[in-house]
């Protein structure tokens, strides 16, 4: 039977970085959200990213992201003003509460009120669209540029109602740097897989299961039964092996995307 202990090995110290406060790359230029990938489809959806497109171009964003990195080519800086219109789309869907789409209200409205619904777009972009974790993390890192923008240089951002002071910004803060450190884990384990030349070699240093995710993933369901037990005495454990089991499998069915043990948590 495959044992879940050694299909999932977090090295924090593992991959040198050099960007953030928690030692991870940011390179928009190789982020592969940079290609253009649909909403659901529908042409609904075109028409609001198109308005929001139009939108952040009225209020300067072209211009501050020149401005903020002179190096960035217009592409690049077509393809950011895009993917920033994305999220602010999805927040007005996603949140149903405006009539029209204004996208200053819809980011007012996440600074002041919603900043953790931020992480609900992290988990759409994983579970529908299914982008890798470094285009997530990029996404994260993308939406504090726009915030930086909006609290501080955009233009009306002292005179309108959309208004916001940089103590405003605590929450939502909060939130990124939370994500930014969840989201620089699961990339560099997706790193740490990909560097490996064949699935052969990752069954054989037993880090990946013979039969793959499908094994991997009834080794998660077969040990259900012994995680709820666990699950109900967790606060009262002592021993530090039962303690490492535990976490183990709950990497294991994060990876594989089953809930079951979330929801026990």
């Amino acid at each position: 039977m495959f044992s879940l202990e050694s299909t999932y090995t977090s090295d924090e110290g593992s991959m040198p970085c050099s960007s953030s406060d928690d030692g991870s790359d940011y390179d928009p230029e190789s982020d592969d959200s940079i290609t253009d990938h649909g909403g659901d489809g529908g042409s609904n959806d075109e028409i609001l990213l198109l308005d929001a497109q139009s939108q952040l171009k009225e209020e300067g964003l072209d211009e501050y992201l020149h401005w903020h990195k002179p190096k960035r080519d217009a592409s690049t800086v077509q393809s950011l003003a895009k993917r920033y219109a994305r999220i602010i789309v999805w927040l007005y869907s996603y949140l149903e509460m405006w009539q029209y789409l204004n996208i200053m209200e819809v980011l007012y409205h996440l600074i002041m009120i919603e900043s953790r619904t931020i992480e609900k777009y992290y988990d759409y972009l994983r579970s529908s669209l299914r982008f890798k974790p470094s285009t997530i993390y990029n996404a994260n890192e993308e939406l504090e540029e726009m915030i930086e923008w909006f609290c501080c240089f955009r233009k009306g951002r002292y005179t309108d109602q959309w208004a916001v002071r940089e103590s405003d910004l605590f929450s939502l803060r909060v939130v990124i740097k939370k994500s930014r450190k969840q989201l620089a884990r699961e990339r560099k384990y997706v790193a740490a897989i990909d560097s490996s030349n064949t699935v052969a070699e990752l069954v054989a240093s037993k880090k990946w299961p013979v039969g793959g995710l499908a094994e991997l993933n009834d080794a998660v369901l077969g040990q259900m039964d012994w995680a709820r037990s666990v699950a109900k005495e967790f606060d009262h454990q002592q021993d530090g092996r039962i303690y490492k089991m535990f976490i183990e499998l709950l990497l294991a069915s994060l990876y594989t995307g089953n809930l079951s043990l979330i929801m026990l948590l």
